[in-house]
């Protein structure tokens, strides 16, 4: 697994916060990357506002008010989705992780699968259904008993 070139780099990494489809940087808050291909291409983070992560929560409230309508089916394929692509993207995504934080490959490819089998994991929970009753059983028995 080769490291990306400078220029590739400069191409990827702007710096700027993702917050749904858009790049913000209105932050005065910066810092550098710690890795050394980063501080070769000169990138400059911005430290999200207060504004920019009540935008972002606010964009990721009205997509989870969209998500909780969905079909367990829907959310299935919407999981397994995501992992999948993660599965796909990994050796990009590591690699350009390794050089923005200086961890070492095992650890960041340990932590990509570790991400990828909990997505999985959860569809296969949804698949399963036990979590439907032990919800039932939750609200029916222990609430009742805790706040009598």
């Amino acid at each position: 697994m080769g490291f990306a070139t400078n220029e590739k780099l400069r191409a990827m990494i702007t710096g700027k916060n993702l917050i749904g489809y858009s790049l913000s940087g209105k932050s005065n808050k910066i810092f550098t990357g710690q890795g050394r291909s980063v501080k070769e291409v000169n990138v400059v983070f911005h430290e999200a506002d207060a504004e920019e992560i009540h935008q972002a929560v606010t964009k990721a409230n009205a997509a989870f008010n969209i998500y909780r309508h969905f079909s367990s089916e829907r959310k299935i394929a919407f999981l397994e989705n995501i992992a999948l692509k993660l599965a796909a993207s990994k050796d990009s995504i590591i690699k350009i992780t390794a050089q923005e934080t200086l961890l070492s490959l095992n650890r960041l490819e340990g932590e990509m699968q570790r991400t990828i089998n909990q997505i999985k994991l959860f569809a296969n929970l949804l698949k399963e259904g036990s979590w439907v009753v032990s919800l039932a059983y939750l609200v029916q028995v222990i609430f009742p008993l805790h706040f009598r």
